[in-house]
C-alpha cells in the first residue's frame, strides 16, 4: 500500500508540472503494480490492454470495471472510442 500512496504523490506532482510523460508512466505503473500482486478479471484487463496498445495509459479506476488513462498526442480520441467499441466498452471524455 506504501507503494500506491507514492504513486499517488508522483502522479500528483506530476500533474501539478503539467508533466504528462511522467503522469502516464505512474498511472501504467499503478496498474502494473496491481496485476503483480492480484488475479484480475480477463475482461477488465483487456480495458487496459487495448488503451495501451494504441499508446494510452490506462488503470483501473477504483475495484474494477472501469478504466481511467490519457491519451498520447499520437493517439486520436476517436481512435480510442472506437477499440473499446470494439471489445463493447464505451468512453467519455473528460
Amino acid at each position: 500500500m506504501q507503494h500506491f500512496a507514492e504513486l499517488t504523490t508522483q502522479a500528483r506532482k506530476a500533474i501539478l508540472d503539467r508533466d504528462h510523460a511522467e503522469l502516464s508512466r505512474r498511472i501504467d505503473e499503478n496498474f502494473d503494480t496491481r496485476l503483480s500482486i492480484c488475479q484480475l478479471p480477463v475482461g477488465q484487463v483487456r480495458m487496459v490492454e487495448t488503451a495501451r496498445r494504441l499508446g494510452a495509459s490506462a488503470k483501473f479506476a477504483g475495484s474494477g470495471g472501469a478504466i481511467i488513462g490519457t491519451l498520447s498526442e499520437k493517439t486520436s480520441y476517436e481512435e480510442l472510442q472506437h477499440a473499446m467499441t470494439g471489445i463493447g466498452c464505451h468512453t467519455i471524455r473528460a
